[in-house]
């Protein structure tokens, strides 16, 4: 095992102490295995989805780069227009020029289209951040 390396207690996880430690605080992209579990089968997911709460459940794909953009594939698109002005009045009453904030809500539309639902698609100011920061 490389010395900068942690496994999780099912050695399903391969993480550096780095990716650790970014978890939960920017993207990890980090090797694993847990394709090989029976969760994840197609009978497992089908079982999961069947009784897992709907208001609970969300569907998220973002390709391989989660900060590039042009590999974002939206899931559903209820409450991007929504999103749009919702962002544009909050980035024009920040003090964004109008074009600034007409560019940085079309970013915060297209974050809104990588879950499904309305308002539970709206993403935290600081995801925000993060992908504008990556442009």
């Amino acid at each position: 095992m490389v010395e900068n390396q942690q496994r999780g207690d099912s050695e399903m996880l391969l993480w550096t102490r780095e990716q650790a430690s970014a978890f939960g605080h920017e993207p990890v992209l980090a090797k694993h295995r847990l394709h090989e579990l029976d969760l994840f089968s197609d009978a497992g997911l089908l079982d999961l989805l069947e009784h897992y709460p709907r208001e609970r459940l969300q569907a998220f794909t973002m390709g391989t780069d989660p900060l590039r953009r042009s590999d974002w594939q939206p899931v559903d698109t209820t409450g991007a227009g929504d999103a749009f002005i919702g962002g544009f009045a909050c980035f024009l009453a920040g003090g964004c020029t109008e074009e600034n904030a007409i560019a940085r809500a079309n970013v915060y539309a297209a974050l809104s289209t990588l879950a499904v639902g309305t308002q539970s698609s709206f993403v935290t100011r600081e995801r925000f951040e993060q992908a504008w920061a990556s442009q």
